[in-house]
């Protein structure tokens, strides 16, 4: 019993590193998406607060079409990052299930005494890979 106390604490820990890795992925695409946001928003009314009679001036025709492409810039910016929030989620909501999965397959196996020796084997195991790999 003590055992499956550890294993699931060990997956309750796996779990809520990898639920705390993508939030913070989440909180920082949601802020870059914010900022491209609100520097879009100033571009659009730098090119609103200027006179209609000046559109003559090359300067200020120059001006507009660098605006413009700041725009067209921003903007893709904007769509990448919220597309890759997107992909975050739902990367997110893929783990959960995995990790409910695996953690319900977890507890089946450590109810028998075949299971809970086949857990020690994978754990063992993946204990051997990774020394091996760091040497």
């Amino acid at each position: 019993m003590k055992q499956l106390s550890t294993e699931t604490t060990e997956s309750a820990l796996v779990s809520d590193l990898a639920r705390e890795a993508i939030r913070v992925s989440a909180v920082r695409q949601r802020e870059e998406i914010h900022k491209l946001s609100r520097e879009l928003l100033a571009a659009y009314r730098v090119a609103l607060n200027t006179e209609p009679g000046s559109y003559s001036s090359p300067d200020n025709e120059l001006e507009l079409s660098t605006i413009a492409v700041e725009r067209r810039v921003f903007s893709s910016q904007l769509y990448a990052k919220k597309k890759e929030l997107k992909k975050l989620q739902s990367r997110h909501a893929q783990t959960l299930s995995q990790l409910s999965e695996t953690t319900g397959k977890l507890f089946a196996l450590s109810n028998s005494l075949l299971g809970r020796t086949q857990i020690k084997y994978w754990r063992l195991r993946a204990k051997i890979a990774t020394s091996i790999r760091k040497v």
